[in-house]
């Protein structure tokens, strides 16, 4: 008894490795920053930005900056803060307020405490609950001009309580409000609060800052120990110059000896397997903030869709009874994709490792009971060995002559729940006669239980 799969896709193509590029998104270079945190920051983006906030005219002016984690939100946002804080009469940066507002009874409160404390230094704020919080900004806060950060917003009650009404804002102040979700600007929108929205993706550095930034981290200063040149530059070039994953590896191998440094870099290297627990565990508050169906699209779209056209792979995913058109928008809006103008689905080599993780984790060193297959070999090993499980539902397979149709085929019996499955093969060896035999027998046979995505 086969499995009854909700969608197979056969397909000759050039699966050609797609760049992160989203022709909507400034180009960005960075410059020095004025915190020791980090210098990351992107100066062009950071010129493009400032004008629009028109610093001196005579209105409350909002700017959202949405990304995902470690994608360089706060960076930025600090670099607007340190810019042009001088300039407002009262001035607060309140950060990490999803963490901050859940961890206790009193934390949102204490959000507005820090709020009304930054920017009238000279008085003692006492709030007792959120309720008093919202009357004290409601009577203080038109008394002067400010510049507030509200930095990591992940849901809209946030909001409510802390930012309340632009009305109560003395006109020239001006919000910054950092987000991995684009859901909570577009709430801001719909209530008819005009929002300027920023798209930061990634935080890219320029090679030389790259090595700079960790270099800080690994060993304490800007030049990396002269032993430690060449690897450093490879570290630095497996990280795509992302400024969240050069600190950490960099932390992540300070202090570590050469031979160990050696073993870490080559576990980073291909294929792609071993990035720092840390790291993803930073880029996994975007995927457990969604639905569990969006989880299983993000899932889907990392492990088995990259590449595709958006609406091939919503026909796909759809097919399985998924809500692909909304669930690759709530994708989006938190920045674990990008679909620019090309139509396709693109990802941040950083967040497909992340998704890829989250699947091989759940069963160390047992790809047989992975959701989703897509190592060649991994693959082939288990269909040799008829190690099918029902807990597989996705396989991205590519053809090769090593494939034995009967191998696969009685491969496929025990996965009960497999629900996609994408063969793909080269536009130019697809009708091979050496081949042809295999796909015809093998795609008639499967024919008989799936339905065909054209």
């Amino acid at each position: 008894m086969y499995p009854k799969l909700k969608s197979i896709i056969i397909e000759s193509s050039d699966f050609r490795k797609l760049d992160l590029v989203d022709a909507e998104i400034v180009e960005l270079r960075p410059i020095l920053s004025s915190t020791n945190e980090t210098f990351a920051v992107m100066a062009s983006l950071a010129e493009n930005v400032l004008p629009s906030l028109e610093v001196g005219i005579d209105d409350v002016r909002v700017m959202g900056i949405k990304g995902v984690e470690g994608g360089g939100k706060t960076i930025l946002a600090r670099a607007i803060f340190d810019k042009i804080s001088h300039k407002f009469e009262g001035q607060s940066f309140v950060e990490k307020i999803g963490e901050v507002s859940k961890a206790s009874l009193n934390g949102l409160s204490s959000l507005q405490k820090q709020i009304l404390s930054d920017v009238f230094k000279d008085q003692i704020i006492t709030i007792n609950n959120v309720y008093d919080g919202k009357k004290m900004m409601r009577r203080m806060m038109p008394g002067r001009r400010v510049l507030v950060v509200l930095d990591d917003v992940d849901h809209n009650n946030q909001l409510e309580e802390l930012l309340v009404d632009l009305k109560w804002y003395k006109p020239g102040s001006r919000i910054i409000i950092t987000t991995r979700d684009a859901h909570v600007l577009l709430v801001l929108r719909a209530h008819g609060v005009t929002v300027n929205i920023i798209n930061v993706n990634v935080n890219q550095l320029s090679n030389k800052d790259s090595l700079i930034l960790f270099s800080k981290n690994a060993f304490g200063h800007e030049i990396p120990i002269q032993t430690y040149e060449n690897i450093s530059e490879q570290v630095v070039h497996y990280t795509t110059r992302v400024s969240l994953a050069i600190k950490v590896l960099g932390s992540y191998l300070s202090g570590k000896d050469e031979l160990k440094w050696i073993g870490a870099l080559n576990k980073l290297q291909v294929p792609k397997r071993m990035a720092p627990n840390e790291l993803l565990k930073k880029l996994e508050a975007s995927y457990k903030s969604l639905k569990d169906e969006y989880q299983e699209i993000f899932l889907d779209v990392a492990c088995l869709l990259k590449g595709w056209k958006k609406d091939k792979a919503i026909r796909a995913l759809e097919s399985q009874g998924l809500d692909a058109t909304v669930g690759l928008k709530a994708l989006e809006e938190r920045s674990l994709i990008i679909i620019p103008k090309d139509n396709c689905l693109k990802m941040h080599d950083l967040v497909e490792e992340m998704g890829k993780n989250i699947v091989r984790h759940l069963h160390p060193h047992k790809p047989w009971r992975h959701s989703r297959l897509w190592v060649e070999a991994e693959i082939k090993d288990i269909l040799d060995n008829d190690q099918g499980t029902d807990e597989t539902t996705g396989i991205h397979l590519r053809y090769t002559q090593e494939l034995d149709p009967e191998s696969f085929m009685r491969g496929l019996r025990n996965m009960k729940k497999l629900r996609f499955l994408y063969l793909e093969s080269d536009m130019d060896n697809f009708y091979d006669d050496s081949r042809s035999r295999w796909c015809r027998i093998n795609v008639q046979g499967l024919f008989q239980f799936v339905n065909v995505l054209d």
